[in-house]
């Protein structure tokens, strides 16, 4: 239960980490109102969905087969 816990909170903050690189630093685009542009949002969220998928799918394979090693 603490294992699955500790799994999605770092696949949470694995993707707020990424949110924030991709709007502050990679995908900047200024508005000429001020600010930033709509779609420098709509891309750092979803290198964030992308990154937490990722993450989310690395954590799984890791523990699993630790998990089966150590039934064996």
């Amino acid at each position: 239960m603490k294992k699955s816990v500790f799994n999605i909170l770092v696949a949470i903050l694995v993707s707020i980490g990424f949110y924030f690189l991709s709007v502050n630093f990679i995908f900047k685009i200024p508005s000429p109102t001020g600010g930033y542009e709509a779609i420098t949002y709509q891309v750092g969220c979803g290198v964030a969905v992308v990154a937490g998928i990722i993450t989310a799918i690395l954590l799984f394979v890791f523990n699993r087969d630790k998990s089966d090693n150590s039934k064996k």
